[in-house]
């Protein structure tokens, strides 16, 4: 989120994190002894959806008081 957040809005960078979580979740399919779950793939997205907007809101309140 720091380092893409000048480039790309938060959305687009919670979406491509949600992308990956899924991904690794699919894979998990290939994996001896690991079986995806959509439970897992859940708490994933809300863990990128969480750590993103925590990102966003401290990057916006640092630059409002740097000026």
């Amino acid at each position: 989120m720091a380092g893409y957040a000048a480039n790309r809005s938060v959305v687009q960078i919670i979406g491509g994190f949600w992308l990956y979580a899924g991904t690794l979740e699919y894979l998990q399919h290939f994996s001896p002894g690991q079986h995806p779950s959509l439970g897992d793939l859940a708490v994933s997205a809300s863990r990128a959806r969480c750590g993103g907007l925590a990102i966003a809101l401290f990057w916006r309140r640092g630059f409002d008081q740097a000026s």
